[in-house]
């Protein structure tokens, strides 16, 4: 018998290099875990603060001539300002900010942007909108009221409304036609609104604020 001669033949074979790389887990660095411990109860003080406040603000704005619409507006306004400058110090995850920075996520079209952007920025923004949005308004309304103006000035109003909020706490409140034709909801003590009438015309008391918005006194 003959035997087999086994021959070699080079065949062209492509290697493609994959970069198979494990990710090693970042080593724990003390320090910086301390310091973002801080920052996190920082954060919470910061919004606990934020949100009593802006509840003193609400019964600040009851009492003050201003619109909501403008306050709100402000407050998104500061929100968008401050949400860029926050971010990285907000998000935990510091890898995830690197592969995907503010200039990259602008540039992006919405559909390419990680999911967990989508509820990140958000949550960053709302953050930011309740801190230094609510904290700077709260100081404009709480300045404008407690700097007014000692001296009192009693203006003629047109009761047109006394009705109550729903609600758990039904508070009373009394919408009123001001001397410039303008309406406004006051929320006056049951003392004072128990013997007012739809239709009747009743005097209140108004100060000049600090920053030029009146502010009524009961």
């Amino acid at each position: 018998m003959k035997e087999g001669c086994i021959i070699s033949l080079p065949m062209k074979t492509t290697i493609k290099k994959k970069k198979n790389q494990k990710r090693q887990a970042p080593q724990v660095d003390l320090k910086k875990k301390s310091q973002r411990i801080r920052n996190d109860k920082l954060i919470q003080a910061l919004f606990v603060i934020s949100l009593i406040v802006l509840i003193w603000e609400i019964n600040i704005f009851r009492k003050t001539f201003i619109t909501a619409s403008p306050l709100v507006l402000t407050m998104f306004i500061i929100a968008l300002i401050t949400t860029p400058l926050t971010f990285r110090f907000l998000i935990r995850n510091d890898t995830d900010l690197d592969s995907m920075n503010w200039q990259i996520l602008f540039k992006k079209s919405i559909w390419r942007i990680s999911k967990a952007y989508l509820i990140i920025i958000p949550c960053c923004f709302l953050v930011n909108w309740i801190v230094f949005g609510g904290l700077s308004i709260s100081g404009f309304m709480l300045s404008n009221y407690y700097l007014a103006d000692n001296k009192c000035t009693e203006i003629p109003v047109e009761i047109i409304k006394i009705s109550e909020l729903n609600g758990r706490y039904r508070e009373t409140y009394v919408e009123v036609i001001m001397p410039d034709n303008s309406r406004k909801e006051l929320f006056p003590p049951k003392s004072i609104y128990k013997n007012w009438e739809i239709g009747s015309h009743q005097t209140i008391s108004i100060k000049k604020g600090r920053w030029g918005y009146d502010v009524v006194q009961w």
